[in-house]
C-alpha cells in the first residue's frame, strides 16, 4: 500500500489446505523496507441448509424455491422452477451466488401422482328413502359430497378431496326407483255373508298385507301395504258386499179344494230364479202348508217362503 514492490514466499495462496498459513513478503533490494508476514486462514465452505418442500402432488403450483437458505447463504436453481407436471422424484441444485464461502446443496423434490377415491356402489333407493354418502374412500381419502342428497330423483353426485390430499375428484351416480303401484283383478261384488280372501300378492308380483281385517256384511275399502324392502306404493280397493234381494211373486196363494193351482214360477217377478219346495201346491186336501222358494246358486238373493191355503167347498 505504501508503494514498496518486492515478492511473497509462498508466491500464491493454496486454498487445498485447511487452516491457517503464513506468507512472507520481501522487498526488493535497494528499497528501505522491512521483511512483512500475513496469515491466510482457509476455512470449510459453508453448506447451506433449507427447509424442505413437498411432496407436491401431480399438477400442484407450488411456491418458488428459496432464493436464500436458512443460513443465509444466497444464490440460485437448476431447475429454476419446480415442475409437478409428472409424478417421480427430481433434484434440484443449489449453487451460491460468488462471494460467498457456500458449498452447492441439492434438494430431492417428491411429485405424487393423484389417487383416485374408491367406494362401494350405493343403491339403488326407493323415491323417498332416506340415506347417506360416506364421508371416505375406501381407500382412505376424506372429503364432501355435491349436490345436496335428494331421495326423489337419481343424481349423479361429486366427490371433492379434503384440501392437503392428493387424490382427484370422484363422481357417483345413485338411482332413484319410483315405486311401482301394485294392480289386482277385480274383487267382488259378494253377497253379504258370503266369505271371500284378498290376494297377498298382486298381479306384478308385490308381496303385502291388508287393513282392515276383511267384512263380509258390508261394502269396505281395503288399503293393501307392500312389504318392508319393496319400492311399491300402497294401494286402496273397494269390496262391494250387496245386501240379498227379496224374490217377490203374484200368483194366488187361496184355493179351493179340488181347484186346479197355478204352476209355481221358475223365475220371480224381480227376475230370481230358483227352484220350490214342495215343486207344486196340492189342492186336493183343504189344509195350510208351505212352498220355499229356494234361489240357485250364484244369485244374491233370499230365500222366499209362501203360504198356501186350501179351503173346503162350503155347502
Amino acid at each position: 500500500l505504501e508503494g514498496i514492490s518486492g515478492s511473497w514466499s509462498p508466491s500464491n495462496i493454496n486454498t487445498a489446505i485447511l487452516g491457517t498459513s503464513t506468507y512472507t513478503f520481501t522487498p526488493d533490494p535497494g528499497q528501505c523496507a522491512a521483511t512483512v508476514t500475513q496469515d491466510i486462514l482457509i476455512d470449510t465452505g459453508i453448506n447451506p441448509t433449507f427447509s424442505n418442500v413437498g411432496p407436491y402432488c401431480q399438477g400442484d403450483n407450488p411456491s418458488p424455491l428459496p432464493s436464500s437458505s436458512n443460513n443465509n447463504i444466497s444464490g440460485s436453481w437448476n431447475p429454476a422452477v419446480i415442475n409437478t407436471a409428472n409424478s417421480g422424484s427430481y433434484t434440484y441444485t443449489f449453487t451460491p451466488d460468488p462471494g460467498q464461502c457456500g458449498d452447492t446443496a441439492y434438494m430431492t423434490v417428491q411429485v405424487t401422482h393423484p389417487i383416485t377415491p374408491q367406494f362401494n356402489a350405493v343403491g339403488p333407493y326407493c323415491r323417498g328413502e332416506a340415506f347417506t354418502l360416506p364421508t371416505t374412500s375406501i381407500n382412505g381419502i376424506s372429503g364432501s359430497w355435491s349436490p345436496a342428497i335428494n331421495n326423489t330423483q337419481s343424481t349423479t353426485y361429486t366427490f371433492t378431496p379434503n384440501a392437503g390430499q392428493c387424490a382427484n375428484v370422484a363422481t357417483m351416480r345413485v338411482e332413484i326407483n319410483q315405486p311401482v303401484l301394485p294392480t289386482f283383478s277385480p274383487v267382488g261384488p259378494y253377497c253379504r255373508g258370503e266369505a271371500f280372501t284378498l290376494p297377498t300378492f298382486s298381479l306384478n308380483g308385490i308381496s303385502g298385507t291388508w287393513s282392515p281385517a276383511i267384512n263380509n256384511m258390508q261394502t269396505t275399502t281395503y288399503t293393501f301395504v307392500p312389504n318392508a324392502g319393496l319400492c311399491a306404493q300402497n294401494k286402496n280397493i273397494t269390496v262391494i258386499v250387496r245386501q240379498p234381494a227379496n224374490p217377490s211373486f203374484s200368483f194366488a196363494t187361496q184355493y179351493c179344494l179340488g181347484q186346479i193351482p197355478v204352476v209355481l214360477p221358475s223365475i220371480s217377478n224381480n227376475s230370481i230364479t230358483g227352484t220350490w219346495n214342495p215343486t207344486s201346491i196340492n189342492t186336493t186336501l183343504s189344509n195350510t202348508s208351505t212352498v220355499t222358494f229356494t234361489p240357485d246358486p250364484g244369485q244374491c238373493s233370499n230365500n222366499k217362503s209362501v203360504i198356501i191355503i186350501v179351503d173346503s167347498l162350503i155347502t
